[in-house]
């Protein structure tokens, strides 16, 4: 669980003061962004939080009516230990950024924030999976979760993803390695310019 502000891929900041949350807040709920009034609702919260990092990553605040009014709720040891607890739920493991923004003297908005991780996809919450559609969540169809999922192990185990250990440039077909370069060049994938020997390709 990590704490501050920074930015999520380019997309919405994490507010670190009330003047930040009021500007971020005034978006709106949408494809990054989703308002819970408490962690009452973190069920639902993790939720779209599994939704945001099956997509462009994004933020949930608690503490934020549907309005989009900053009400703040009362923040104790164990609200802190719930929403700690809940990341656990999570498969594979996730980085999420907790920020914590007084509104008034006993409340605050929790803001949790994660970018996108594209590598890691699909993320599961109690053994679900999650997508965002607008500003609604929604589960995501098995179809779309086993062809995801499939992606990722096939990005992992691709042969070419590999370590070629104890292999030198020397022990590769030089031969071979031109007719590649000729495809290759036939299908656009390279240029013609390309360089003919074995540490140049």
């Amino acid at each position: 669980m990590k704490q501050g502000n920074s930015l999520c891929h380019g997309l919405l900041p994490s507010p670190a003061n009330v003047k930040q949350l009021t500007t971020l807040v005034k978006k709106g709920e949408g494809p990054t962004l989703e308002f819970k009034r408490s962690t009452g609702e973190l069920k639902e919260g993790m939720q779209t939080l599994c939704a945001f990092l099956n997509s462009k990553g994004g933020a949930v605040l608690f503490g934020v009516n549907r309005k989009g009014e900053p009400e703040g709720q009362q923040v104790s040891g164990q609200t802190l230990h719930e929403i700690t607890a809940a990341f656990s739920r999570f498969e594979p493991p996730v980085n999420v950024q907790v920020g914590r923004i007084k509104v008034r003297a006993d409340r605050e908005v929790i803001a949790l924030h994660t970018g996108a991780n594209h590598e890691s996809v699909p993320f599961t919450f109690d053994g679900r999976a999650y997508e965002r559609i607008g500003n609604t969540t929604r589960k995501m169809f098995q179809g779309r979760y086993e062809s995801l999922l499939l992606d990722r192990a096939h990005a992992r185990r691709r042969w070419e993803n590999q370590p070629s250990v104890d292999i030198k440039l020397s022990d590769l077909d030089q031969e071979e390695i031109l007719r590649v370069r000729e495809t290759a060049i036939q299908q656009r994938r390279i240029s013609a310019g390309t360089s003919t020997k074995r540490g140049g390709l």
